[in-house]
């Protein structure tokens, strides 16, 4: 937003240097990123009287001018049409810099010297004119500096407004927050006009097909206007914003939009079939030139402005181009209106066309200021384009939007910003803004807040409306009184934490993949259709369609995190990733859960070679491991690994994690038709576990064992069991037979095959047992010995080899 503090002036009396007002606005919260002074550069150029103008002797087109800069008169060879004897012009010396950076110099024109320039506003860079000569007005005095002539020392500020600050985006809104900080007086611009047409509801209608996306509209209707080149004046202001001049209509509805931040439109009413307006969605298929020159596409829920067949233009953010204002035109229909912010942004980022009007409507444009705006304009085109403007104005405002008011508490505001304001300092401070405060007890005020200020929506916002106005650095400088409590961390973070410690110990990387999955992963994965990961939470407005669900599996990203690397040539990954998928509900009277999750993948690229001469790649082993250093690392519930089919792993290397009974993950190596799919050429181990089962169990600290003081007894056990039966279920059966006597069981050797009958196989297991108290004796051993066996054989039917 570009400010001209010329301009501003006009609203608001400051004494204030630009450099000052720049400051006291920044430290206010609207940040002035730049500062530019509008005639620098232009120092040497003077107003001249032309005396004399003859024909060059040696071109059809050109003047001699005999010109007086207010010192000297020099000769001068001109082209413009518009030259002639008595006026005053803009004159630049030789050596004196225009807009762009060209410098005049001492030049032959046909043969004759021409000593300096006449120049149009648009090589002073004062307007978009080029055409002829700038003439000025006949009373300045010749050798004046145009600077000072002209006007030209103006600064213009350019303001970076934060998207809560829509009020900002107008001279009228800059201006009040000026007088509110300096202690001025807010002076609106005049907006009487002189109705002389017939009255404005005998000559159009509009109605409003969709409220919700249009709360209000009003329209005039302005006779006989004259379409021209604005006046000078107006031309240099909309300049100074960065807006080009078109026309005195079209400028006159940018100029009110400046000063105003409330957007307007002008249409040629004799272009509009049946000159009505409808308010209403575009239908699919619909297809609108706006005045870009481009043919646009409209879709289903995309507010436009119609007329009685067809959209004419796309409401609050560009008109059309069969319904422009042109040097034709005579009769004008102007809009002014409030439209739904949402509605809008929609719509703009839907056909990527942002505008003046689509940034002040996307932010929140001022409801009440439509139909004052809508004065505001028809009194400038009755004075520049000498139209008459019609009787009334046609207001469709279904549903008034009522001001806010939120309760301020006094007290509350000094204890948030560490100061002692009364109850007067704080309702005045508000007061300057535009709020109006009435009193309701000795703490509170109830303040009214106008619809121009759409931020103020809580007690919190009037606060820091009070800590501008003070001052942020006249509040004191406290350190704030923090009591110290000890909290205990979550459950779920103490133990995320442990968990991915001991990963990162074990060689892992975490990763974090995106929540968002393609709902198509589900159908590679092989997800059956009743498993709960198949209820989905959709995005209404996802990033792409690949991104169109969130994720029921961490898998997915596991699995697109591997394939990447493998296909750079990274083949050796140790990854993991700790966080939430989202399973919805099955009606939307309850919300979707959000289980925290533990997956991993590991790789070896199997042309790896170990120092003994071996090839080693993944095995089911390998995952398996890791679960089970998970298990220990979880706490005291019971973890077992079950051999099971699961739908995205190799049959034969995969299986079922329980906790205490309850299957809570799977494991395994990946199946070799999704691992091609993947274009993956290595062995994949998985592993996936629901860690939410496992919270209430999770040890938290470590618990500290001393080192044995006794020495341990060892024992092999060689059982011969049937060949289906798991080395998992043995191991079971001896620890529960064990008791506390027996330290640790492990798997040594495993053998089937003749002298053992078929469908046997044998098992050994080296066990290790020790007391804490004493040394145990070889009977107690024995004991626990045959107490093991005989377990083994009743539960397993196992025989001692």
């Amino acid at each position: 937003m570009k400010v001209s503090t010329q301009w501003l002036r006009e609203y608001v009396d400051f004494n204030l240097s630009p450099e000052d007002l720049a400051e006291v606005l920044t430290m206010a919260g609207l940040e002035v990123e730049s500062l530019t002074r509008e005639g620098e550069g232009l120092e040497q150029v003077v107003v001249a009287e032309v005396c004399l103008v003859t024909k060059h002797p040696a071109a059809d087109h050109l003047w001699l001018c005999q010109v007086y800069t207010g010192r000297e008169t020099v000769e001068v060879v001109c082209g413009a049409t518009n030259v002639e004897s008595g006026i005053k012009a803009a004159f630049a010396p030789p050596g004196a810099r225009l807009a762009g950076g060209s410098r005049v110099e001492l030049q032959e024109i046909r043969g004759v010297l021409s000593r300096g320039m006449l120049c149009s506003a648009g090589e002073l860079g004062i307007a978009d004119d080029a055409d002829g000569i700038l003439i000025l007005n006949s009373s300045i005095p010749a050798g004046t500096p145009l600077v000072e002539a002209a006007g030209l020392n103006d600064v213009i500020l350019e303001l970076s407004l934060t998207p809560n600050r829509p009020d900002g985006l107008g001279l009228v809104g800059v201006a009040r927050e000026v007088a509110a900080l300096t202690g001025g007086v807010l002076c609106l611009p005049p907006n009487a006009v002189e109705e002389l047409g017939p009255a404005v509801d005998t000559l159009t209608s509009v109605s409003i097909a969709d409220p919700d996306l249009c709360p209000r509209y009003t329209a005039r209707v302005i006779q006989g206007v004259s379409v021209a080149p604005s006046p000078l004046w107006l031309q240099r202001r909309l300049r100074a914003c960065g807006i080009r001049a078109i026309n005195n209509v079209v400028d006159v509805t940018n100029y009110v939009l400046m000063e105003t931040g409330h957007p307007l439109h002008a249409f040629d009413m004799e272009r509009l079939r049946e000159e009505r307006i409808i308010v209403r969605q575009a239908r699919s298929g619909e297809v609108l030139r706006t005045l870009d020159g481009v043919d646009r596409s409209l879709r289903a829920g995309m507010l436009v402005i119609a007329d009685a067949r067809d959209p004419v233009a796309l409401a609050g953010i560009m008109g059309g181009k069969d319904s422009e204002v042109t040097s034709e035109t005579r009769r004008v229909l102007l809009e002014s209106a409030y439209f739904q912010p949402t509605g809008i942004r929609r719509t703009s980022k839907s056909l990527g066309l942002s505008t003046e009007a689509s940034y002040r409507f996307e932010r929140g444009a001022d409801p009440e200021m439509a139909s004052w705006a809508s004065h505001r304009a028809a009194g400038l085109l009755q004075e520049i384009a000498a139209g008459k403007v019609c009787a009334g104005i046609l207001d469709v405002y279904p549903r008034p939007i009522a001001p806010c008011r939120i309760d301020l508490r006094v007290g509350r505001t000094n204890r948030v910003l560490g100061t002692a304001l009364d109850r007067k300092t704080v309702g005045g401070y508000l007061h300057r803004l535009g709020l109006s405060c009435q009193e309701a007890d000795e703490d509170r005020l109830q303040v009214h807040v106008p619809t121009f200020r759409p931020d103020l929506t809580r007690e919190i916002d009037l606060i820091e409306e009070v800590a501008r106005l003070h001052g942020y650095n006249r509040i004191p400088s406290t350190l704030p009184r923090i009591p110290m409590r000890v909290t205990p961390r979550p459950t779920t973070e103490a133990v995320g934490e442990k968990l991915r410690n001991a990963l990162e110990a074990g060689g892992f990387w975490e990763v974090i993949t995106y929540s968002f999955i393609d709902e198509r992963w589900l159908d590679r994965l092989r997800i059956l259709p009743e498993d709960p990961r198949r209820t989905l939470v959709r995005l209404r407005n996802p990033l792409s369609s690949e991104q169109g669900v969130m994720r029921t599996t961490l898998v997915p990203g596991l699995l697109e995190t591997v394939s990447r690397n493998v296909s750079r040539r990274i083949y050796n990954l140790r990854i993991f990733e700790l966080g939430r998928v989202f399973l919805g509900a099955e009606d939307s009277r309850h919300l979707p859960r959000e289980p925290l999750t533990l997956a991993g993948a590991l790789t070896v690229r199997n042309e790896r070679v170990l120092w003994q001469g071996l090839k080693r790649q993944n095995d089911f082993y390998d995952v398996k491991g890791v679960v089970e250093m998970l298990g220990a690392e979880m706490g005291d519930g019971e973890l077992e690994i079950a051999r099971g089919g699961v739908p995205f792993l190799d049959l034969a290397n995969s299986a079922v994690v329980r906790w205490e009974g309850s299957p809570i993950g799977v494991c395994g190596l990946l199946a070799p038709a999704l691992q091609e799919e993947l274009d993956i050429h290595q062995p994949v181990a998985l592993w996936e576990i629901d860690l939410e089962p496992c919270l209430g169990k999770t040890r938290r600290l470590s618990v500290f064992s001393s080192l044995p003081r006794y020495p341990a007894v060892l024992r092999d056990l060689a059982v011969v069991v049937d060949a289906h039966r798991s080395a998992g279920e043995v191991l079971d059966q001896i620890k529960k037979a064990g008791g506390d006597f027996l330290e640790e069981a492990i798997l040594f050797d495993v053998f089937q095959g003749r002298p053992l009958p078929a469908g046997k196989r044998s098992l050994a297991f080296s066990l290790t047992f020790r007391a804490p108290d004493r040394t145990l004796t070889d009977e107690e051993v024995r004991l626990i010995q045959e107490e093991i066996l005989a377990r083994l054989q009743e539960n397993l039917g196992a025989e001692l080899r």
